[in-house]
């Protein structure tokens, strides 16, 4: 089994992030998905006796493969863009609005519906859900991969 990366603090990870990634091109409704992205995905494939580990507890968005990085970016873009009159509708928090995103479209029963917005909240997870899931995975490199796609983005 490989060993697990040192946990890194926040502090840490934002440095090291910080000279990765064009925080200027780097909205925070995208920061907030990836982010959750991160909290609520596993490493199944390397830690596996353990039942798994999040993501977040030793890998970062610095450790995302360039192709997935930018593929994330471009579903927030797509799906902001989308439903631009929704989301300000809702008067969301953008890195929130983010989080639901990654929530509502890969099925987790929580998001934009869990917001008391109403029918704003029905149509914005309706969106969501029509992304289809989005997995990700620790590649053989080391570098966070999106392994597959349900739906048609």
């Amino acid at each position: 089994m490989k060993e697990n990366k040192r946990k890194r603090s926040k502090e840490t990870t934002n440095k090291r992030t910080a000279e990765c990634v064009d925080w200027d091109t780097l909205d925070q409704f995208t920061l907030g998905y990836i982010q959750c992205a991160l909290w609520s995905s596993h490493d199944y494939w390397e830690t596996a006796e353990h039942g798994g580990r999040y993501l977040d507890e030793d890998y970062s968005i610095e450790d995302m493969a360039t192709e997935t990085f930018e593929e994330m970016k471009r579903h927030c873009a797509v799906f902001q863009e989308k439903c631009k009159d929704l989301l300000a509708e809702a008067g969301m928090d953008d890195f929130k609005a983010g989080m639901d995103f990654w929530l509502a479209r890969n099925g987790f029963g929580v998001g934009y519906c869990d917001r008391d917005l109403g029918e704003v909240g029905l149509k914005l997870t309706e969106a969501a859900e029509s992304w289809g899931e989005y997995g990700l995975y620790v590649g053989k490199d080391g570098k966070i991969r999106c392994p597959y796609r349900y739906g048609d983005v």
